[in-house]
């Protein structure tokens, strides 16, 4: 659902537009943006969304399709170097969704931002923005960079995600689904700290 303030100025179904992956791999995907973000919901439910804010966007450029020379398609590079690649039925689609990229990704000035614009939200309209990190994914990285440097802890659990909507006490908005915690932290502690944080202080 879109956000107070928040319209759609673009839409394309998955037979329009797909995700590029390594390998020549397309993924079709449905395709929506609007004034705020870009959604891209790929058809295999086994390749998560992405919801990328404009504001997150450093660039938005064309480049030759990998693996086909006659090919382009758009690469949408983040400022956290993430980068995502879309193909396009068609050269107007493309042009149309990267025209949109520079028009809103770097407004004029700061009250034609969706940022700079103020809308009263509803509760069950509010997007808390935790969608945009996987954090299951983050762990696994960081993992593996503690095994390579410290081998013998491999077969230890060292860390665990805690997921503080079975903790008794995290039912504050500001706090995401799931947290990185040491292996040796229970819920139960996680649920008295939680708890002491709650009382009219933001978490």
């Amino acid at each position: 659902a879109e956000l107070p303030g928040e319209f759609v100025v673009v839409k394309l179904p998955s037979d329009d537009c797909a995700l590029l992956f390594p390998g020549n791999i397309h993924c079709p995907a449905d395709l929506t943006m609007s004034n705020h973000r870009i959604w891209l919901r790929p058809s295999k439910p086994v390749i998560r969304p992405i919801s990328l804010p404009l504001m997150f966007v450093e660039s938005a450029e064309k480049m030759r399709a990998p693996g086909d020379p006659t090919a382009v398609c758009l690469r949408v590079q983040t400022k956290s170097v993430f980068v995502i690649k879309i193909a396009f039925r068609s050269a107007a689609q493309l042009d149309a969704v990267r025209n949109m990229f520079d028009t809103l990704s770097a407004p004029c000035a700061v009250d034609q931002s969706f940022a700079g614009e103020h809308k009263k939200a509803r509760a069950d309209e509010l997007d808390d923005g935790w969608s945009i990190f996987d954090l299951e994914a983050d762990l696994d990285r960081q993992l593996r960079e503690l095994h390579k440097h410290h081998p013998e802890l491999r077969n230890t659990k060292v860390f665990r995600l805690a997921e503080l909507s079975k903790v008794e006490g995290s039912s504050s908005s500001t706090y995401p689904k799931s947290i990185i915690v040491p292996a040796g932290i229970e819920d139960k502690l996680l649920s008295d700290n939680l708890i002491f944080r709650s009382r009219g202080r933001i978490p």
